[in-house]
């Protein structure tokens, strides 16, 4: 873990360092629909290995679908810190598991 801290310390300290350079916001417009292409690939991946169990109907393990999506609704009307999602999600998880 310190690693990373390391590097996302120096790049803060550089990027506010070269704020306003033309070429550094040049780089993050190309950088920012990389990141999106991640976390897109990185949701359908985890998504497939978590909701596609091969119980239930059309193999999708509807109970999982269920907890995100109430955990989800929760999270954004209350606005749920992220240890408070975690708990809600491990207690319906072992409700409705």
């Amino acid at each position: 873990m310190m690693p990373s801290l390391t590097l996302c310390m120096l790049a803060a300290h550089f990027i506010t360092k070269f704020k306003g350079n033309k070429y550094l916001e040049w780089l993050f417009v190309g950088i920012r629909p990389v990141c999106i292409g991640m976390l897109a690939a990185v949701v359908v991946s985890q998504g497939q290995e978590t909701f596609i169990t091969g119980t239930g109907p059309f193999g999708i393990g509807w109970n999982l679908v269920a907890i995100a999506a109430i955990v989800g609704a929760l999270m954004y009307k209350f606005k749920l810190s992220v240890p408070k999602t975690i708990l809600l999600g491990a207690l319906l998880g072992l409700i409705m598991g």
